[in-house]
C-alpha cells in the first residue's frame, strides 16, 4: 500500500481491505491532492494496525483481480486441475495482481506488463516468459470477449523466438548406460528411446490397436498414435508393435 502518481496527474492510493479485495481511491493533482493522498493513506495504514475498519471506497471499470478470478472460475468449470488453478492463482497473487491493479485493468498497457516480466523473470528462460505473458493475454482477451474490457493491451504482443533445447544424452551415452543396467531396466530404456512416449498411464499404457494406425509410404510403415491426453506422433510401425508389447509385458508382471 502506497501513495502512487496516476498517468493523468492525479494521486493514488490503492490498498486491500479486510477480505483481500484490492481498494483504490483517486486524489487530484498537485500538492495540495498528494498531501491528502499521503493523509489518506496514513489513516488506512493506522486502521489497519488497530484493526479498526477500513474506509470504504469505489473501485471505478474491472481492476485486473477480478478479470484473473473470472478467468480461473472458467477454467475451473471447464475441468483443469486443482494443482494447475492453484499454481495459477498463487503467480498471480505473488507477482502480477500487486503491480496489475494500481489501476483500472482497461488502463493497463503492454509496457506495464512488460516492465514487471523484465523485472521478475530478467533470468528466466524465454520459455518461461513466453508461457507467462501468453497466460496473461489469454486473461485480458477473456475481458474483451465478455465485455469487462474495450481492448487486450497485450494484443499487438507476439511470442518471441525460444531457443531449441540441446539434449544432453547422446546415443553412445545411452548405450554405455544399457550395458550397466539389469536386463529389465535396459528393456525399458529401449522402449521409451524408440517409441519417444512418456512413460506412465498418459502415454504408454494407453498405446494399443485403437490408438494407433498404421500407413505405408514410400519410408515404409509408419504408426500414427493416439495418447490419451489427444496428442499424436508418427513413429516407426516396428515401434509401435514395441510399444504394444511393452504394454503386455508391464501389464503381466503387475
Amino acid at each position: 500500500m502506497s501513495v502512487y502518481k496516476h498517468p493523468t496527474g492525479r494521486w493514488q492510493v490503492s490498498y486491500r481491505d479486510e477480505h483481500g479485495k484490492g481498494r483504490t481511491k483517486m486524489f487530484p493533482p498537485g500538492r495540495d491532492g498528494k498531501k491528502d493522498a499521503e493523509a489518506f493513506d496514513l489513516e488506512v495504514k493506522l486502521k489497519k494496525k488497530t484493526n479498526q475498519p477500513l474506509p470504504l471506497t469505489s473501485r471505478e471499470g474491472c481492476y485486473f483481480d477480478d478479470l484473473a478470478q473470472l478467468w480461473l472460475d472458467q477454467k475451473k468449470a471447464e475441468g483443469r486441475a486443482h494443482r494447475w488453478l492453484k499454481e495459477w492463482a498463487e503467480t498471480l497473487n505473488r507477482h502480477f495482481i500487486p503491480e496489475l491493479c494500481r489501476q483500472p485493468a482497461h488502463m493497463i498497457d503492454q509496457a506495464d506488463i512488460m516492465a514487471i516480466i523484465g523485472a521478475k523473470y530478467a533470468a528466466a528462460a524465454q520459455a518461461t516468459r513466453n508461457r507467462y505473458i501468453g497466460y496473461l493475454k489469454a486473461i485480458f482477451e477473456y475481458g474483451v470477449e465478455n465485455g469487462h474490457i474495450p481492448a487486450n493491451p497485450l494484443r499487438r504482443w507476439k511470442k518471441q523466438r525460444e531457443a531449441p533445447r540441446q539434449p544432453l544424452l547422446t546415443v553412445e551415452d545411452l548405450e554405455r548406460i544399457m550395458r550397466q543396467a539389469a536386463p529389465h531396466l535396459a528393456w525399458a530404456i529401449e522402449v521409451e528411446w524408440n517409441i519417444g512416449c512418456r512413460a506412465g498411464a498418459s502415454e504408454l499404457l494407453a498405446s494399443n490397436g485403437s490408438t494407433s494406425t498404421t500407413t505405408r509410404g514410400a519410408s515404409g510403415s509408419t504408426a500414427r498414435k493416439r495418447s490419451r491426453g489427444g496428442s499424436c506422433r508418427s513413429i516407426p510401425a516396428f515401434c509401435a508393435a514395441f510399444g504394444l508389447c511393452a504394454r503386455r509385458r508391464i501389464a503381466s508382471t503387475s
